[in-house]
C-alpha cells in the first residue's frame, strides 16, 4: 500500500464532515453529523517526521474512523464522498 500525504488526508477530513482541532503535539478531527459532534474522531501527528502516512499509521487511522483501510484509501482519493462514508457509519450502527 503506497503512502498517503498527511495534506491529503487533512484535504479529505475537512472537506467530509470532520471539524479541525488543533492540538500541541496532534491535530484532532472530530466528526460532525446533524450539526452534532460525534464519538468518531482521528488524530494526526503535526511532527515533521510524518509528512505522509504509511500502512500501519493508516491501519491505526481508518479503526478511528471505523472503516477499512481500503475505504480510508477510497475515502482520501475521493471515490468515497461524505453521504457514503455517513451511511456506512449507519450500516455499522454507529450513527
Amino acid at each position: 500500500m503506497p503512502d498517503i500525504d498527511r495534506s491529503a488526508i487533512h484535504k479529505a477530513l475537512t472537506e467530509k464532515g470532520f471539524i479541525h482541532v488543533p492540538a500541541k503535539k496532534h491535530d484532532i478531527y472530530i466528526l460532525i453529523f446533524c450539526e452534532k459532534k460525534q464519538q468518531i474522531s482521528t488524530y494526526m501527528s503535526r511532527s515533521s517526521n510524518y509528512k505522509s502516512y504509511g500502512t500501519n499509521l493508516l491501519r491505526e487511522m481508518s479503526r478511528e474512523l471505523k472503516i477499512n483501510i481500503n475505504e480510508l484509501v477510497g475515502f482520501v482519493d475521493c471515490k468515497i464522498k461524505y453521504e457514503n462514508y455517513i451511511e456506512l457509519l449507519k450500516e455499522k450502527k454507529l450513527l
